[in-house]
């Protein structure tokens, strides 16, 4: 993805919208970020964007910086529904989220893990899983590192683990995590969505990119779906998805990954990369 005197706006500055303008500056972008707090509530953030020579729009979204950019790259805490963003969109404007931009710069096979509780523990698990077997592991996402700081540093991983959000699958295209992992569905985030169904529709984002037609599973039914899957899931099932067959040596075997806290943590192989 060239980006060279590209004018890219970021909508959002936290720790996300600061290592996105990074990383977007440093590969020669014209980067503007915007955000709807002042200089003073954003503090070293605003601060370091400055520093950075990075031009700051606050107290506002602005359409007119909408409209003048080649590409937006939305934060996952900005609401991707916003007029700007809309507005932009019928323009022909690519609106993008992170975890999209930093998947374009991603060769390295990555284990995606969203649900509504749990993914944090899940996710730690399995990097620490994968260390344990001799990988070299990054482990980032929704917790911990933004993924595009994984591009930004170079770093050489046997595999990737990401914690991945609802808010964060909104703004994707062409993800396609090597394993996506869901774990569960329960009503969340309803001042986000317009209602459930919107919410379970987003996490199923997961998977509308994946070659191979997901398993979604609950304590009384077991069905796979068509790959590319945007429907539905009863409140209780949790879906599993290799694009390819996968396993992972652990202490020298290959074994079943088993449940989690009583839901289902993964029901596939992972393939061994060591």
């Amino acid at each position: 993805m060239n980006l060279k005197n590209r004018k890219v706006l970021v909508v959002g500055l936290a720790k996300t919208g600061v290592a996105v303008a990074r990383f977007l500056k440093k590969r020669g972008a014209h980067v503007t970020v915007t955000d709807l707090k002042n200089k003073d509530e954003l503090g070293a953030y605003a601060e370091e964007v400055l520093a950075m020579g990075i031009s700051l729009s606050l107290g506002a979204h602005e359409t007119q910086h909408f409209m003048n950019s080649d590409l937006i790259v939305l934060s996952p805490g900005v609401p991707h529904t916003i007029t700007p963003l809309d507005t932009a969109r019928e323009a022909g404007i690519p609106v993008i989220g992170e975890i999209e931009l930093a998947s374009r710069h991603i060769a390295e096979p990555m284990v995606a893990v969203t649900g509504t509780n749990g993914k944090t523990t899940t996710t730690s698990l399995i990097g620490e899983m994968l260390k344990a077997s001799g990988q070299k592991v990054f482990v980032g996402g929704n917790i911990g590192a933004p993924l595009i700081d994984y591009v930004e540093t170079g770093m050489q991983a046997d595999t990737i683990v990401a914690e991945i959000s609802s808010f964060q699958l909104d703004t994707i295209e062409h993800f396609r995590p090597e394993v996506g992992l869901l774990l569960n569905i329960t009503e969340d985030h309803l001042d986000r969505y317009d209602d459930f169904e919107h919410y379970v529709q987003s996490k199923g984002r997961l998977f509308e990119n994946q070659e191979r037609a997901p398993t979604w599973r609950s304590s009384t039914h077991k069905t796979r779906l068509s790959p590319g899957w945007k429907g539905t899931l009863p409140a209780n099932a949790s879906i599993s998805m290799p694009s390819k067959p996968l396993t992972v040596p652990w202490s020298g075997t290959k074994k079943w990954c088993a449940t989690f806290q009583g839901k289902l943590l993964l029901s596939l192989v992972w393939r061994a990369l060591g």
